[in-house]
């Protein structure tokens, strides 16, 4: 089922939208997750990347390997460091 979810960083300086299909949420409490968000896990939410869009300002990505070998980019806003999403 499509939806169309919208949001936005703290101070507004990014701001997206999505219009598909959401999946299921997970939960992450390994040791990168417990620290890029303060707490003792993340949510994750899947979505089809072809139906996300920024639609204003411009994210800053960190990437880094996890325990997997795999690569994996935060992006989160320039200015107040509000996180946004994964890739």
């Amino acid at each position: 089922m499509a939806h169309l979810t919208t949001g936005r960083c703290l101070c507004g300086h990014v701001a997206y939208a999505y219009d598909g299909p959401i999946g299921p949420a997970s939960y992450c409490h390994c040791s990168d997750c417990r620290r890029c968000t303060g707490s003792a896990f993340n949510i994750g939410v899947r979505f089809r990347l072809a139906d996300f869009r920024i639609t204003r300002g411009n994210p800053k990505g960190f990437t880094k390997y996890g325990d997997s070998g795999r690569e994996l980019t935060r992006h989160f806003c320039p200015n107040c460091g509000t996180p946004l999403f994964s890739s």
